[in-house]
């Protein structure tokens, strides 16, 4: 997320210039100055406040370096932002799904091909227990033992597309997998990621479904059923197999699930990605998460490009700005980052939207008080103080 989503979609929450340089070629009325001076939040790496010394220069040359410099400045404090962000909120919080990352069902004692098979297609269904934002489900090995060779294929189905019986279900992924020895598990690499819930506020399960063609599946079960307790996977999502005729009905099924995933293997990863929703699309002008957001990107930004002036091995108006200056400011802008007075780094741990992740939770209820009180602003004697 850090050094990915977060350096294209948070792009436009700061622009670069509100002033056209004629360096770039482009004339007064082409529509790319549209793009390219745009900011969804009306702050700018050039704002007079923080970067007097920073003005769009006269020189051609100069004027294209300056602009290079401010779209590398730009690229670099979102990815810095997006990181703090991560790091420094992970002080207050813990993980509210544990990571998990290994089988979701059992391969010991799978030696005995199973009996009372009647229907046309076998599922491997797995229910979210919880409805947790940010939850994904990483599956990246399937497998099938069975009692026939032949190539069957796997179809996973999402519990958002099998509301309707009247529709004909589509399987967001299939997989084709040749069997060639009866009663030992064939497995084959995949890569799907499957989030547990949806912006609806409802759980997503999936079905893992296949036509058996005649054949029989062996005792693979979800969960070894041994004295040590269930699989950590198991604290999150509840796996049952089922039998059908028809995979149109598969949300409607209750009765005879099965402790039997019926010669489905799989594997892979429980993880929860509590930051995408940084990526949501914010009104940056009256939003006051996104808009404090933006502010702390821009301060991010000039601080980046300071840096990059200062380490810069050409000689320009700007490189030969005064080194203990940009230091200076580096410093003052680096404070502000931090000072919740001003809308920094705090305000954001303390408002994040109640809807954005449900992957977090404060440590302790202690941790929670404490957190409170030295992030919220409250007014005694005619001044804002925490």
């Amino acid at each position: 997320m850090a050094d990915l989503a977060a350096a294209e979609c948070l792009k436009y929450s700061v622009g670069l210039s509100k002033n056209k340089c004629t360096c770039l070629g482009l004339a007064d009325d082409a529509n790319e100055w549209t793009e390219i001076l745009r900011s969804d939040s009306g702050y700018y790496l050039d704002d007079l406040e923080l970067s007097p010394s920073l003005q769009m220069p006269k020189a051609s040359l100069e004027c294209i370096d300056f602009w290079t410099m401010m779209a590398e400045a730009r690229e670099q404090g979102i990815r810095d932002f997006a990181t703090d962000f991560m790091a420094k909120s992970k002080i207050y919080t813990s993980v509210k799904m544990s990571p998990y990352d290994g089988v979701f069902t059992d391969k010991e004692k799978v030696n005995q091909a199973l009996t009372g098979i009647n229907k046309t297609y076998l599922v491997a269904k797995y229910k979210p227990l919880r409805y947790v934002p940010g939850a994904i489900w990483e599956v990246r090995k399937l497998g099938l033992v069975l009692n026939l060779p032949g190539t069957y294929t796997l179809n996973i189905y999402s519990s958002a597309d099998l509301y309707n019986e009247n529709i004909v279900p589509t399987p967001i992924q299939t997989q084709a997998i040749t069997v060639a020895t009866a009663g030992v598990i064939t497995e084959v690499d995949v890569e799907y990621d499957l989030p547990l819930w949806d912006d609806g506020y409802k759980k997503l399960s999936y079905y893992i479904a296949y036509d058996r063609q005649g054949a029989k599946p062996y005792n693979i079960k979800f969960n070894c059923g041994c004295t040590n307790g269930t699989r950590p996977w198991e604290q999150h999502m509840k796996g049952d197999g089922i039998q059908t005729d028809d995979v149109a009905t598969l949300e409607n099924v209750s009765q005879g699930l099965s402790d039997f995933s019926y010669g489905i293997y799989v594997s892979g990863s429980l993880t929860c990605d509590g930051f995408d929703w940084l990526c949501r699309d914010w009104n940056y002008k009256t939003d006051s998460f996104g808009r404090v957001m933006a502010r702390l990107i821009q301060l991010y930004s000039i601080r980046k490009l300071h840096a990059l002036i200062l380490n810069s091995r050409k000689i320009n108006a700007y490189t030969l700005l005064k080194p203990e200056s940009l230091v200076k400011r580096i410093t003052g802008i680096t404070a502000m980052i931090e000072d919740p007075i001003q809308g920094g780094m705090p305000f954001l741990y303390n408002n994040i939207p109640f809807d954005a992740t449900g992957c977090w939770e404060c440590n302790t209820d202690m941790e929670k008080k404490r957190l409170t009180r030295g992030t919220k602003l409250r007014r005694q004697n005619g001044r804002f103080v925490y």
